[in-house]
């Protein structure tokens, strides 16, 4: 799919990923079908922690020591939400603040995002629909414990206003 133009938050700050989000709008429009639909964006004030589960997305390679080759077949699991205070624990606080959301499981690892999913989707169910809550930013080691993956809360005030702005025209 042809992108027409891409929209980068002219406020991203690339070594610490925040304001890490873009709008692509692409060349055509979309035909939705079972395979594809849209997305909901969350509602403002609304809370991830609030959702039955979330899910990451992507197409990118599954362990930290994989070389970096993508995968044909969209993959996708279900990670839990860290709250932030447990992730300024695990990263060095400049990195997590209320731009962010963390999402892995702390005690077992095993699932979380890698190199290749970075822009792709952290959905959560709420009140059966889905909602784009994250965008999978980094991580430190793909799926271990005590390393959540790092996403750009989208319910987040100005990350939400940007969107908002960015698909409006």
């Amino acid at each position: 799919m042809a992108v027409q133009r891409i929209q980068v938050d002219p406020r991203h700050v690339p070594h610490i990923n925040d304001y890490d989000v873009a709008v692509l709008t692409l060349e055509r429009a979309l035909q939705f079908s079972d395979c594809v639909s849209p997305i909901c964006l969350p509602p403002a004030n609304s809370s991830p922690f609030d959702a039955d589960f979330c899910v990451a997305a992507g197409w990118g390679i599954t362990t930290y020591t994989e070389t970096a080759k993508l995968v044909q077949d969209l993959r996708k699991v279900v990670v839990p939400l860290v709250p932030e205070w447990l992730c300024r624990n695990v990263y060095d606080p400049k990195y997590i603040n209320q731009l962010k959301l963390c999402a892995g499981d702390l005690t077992n690892g095993g699932v979380d995002t890698c190199r290749g999913d970075s822009g792709g989707p952290l959905m959560c169910k709420r009140d059966n629909l889905y909602y784009a809550y994250g965008i999978v930013s980094f991580g430190s080691i793909c799926g271990a414990a005590n390393m959540p993956g790092v996403y750009t809360n989208v319910v987040n005030a100005e990350i939400l206003d940007f969107i908002t702005r960015a698909i409006q025209g």
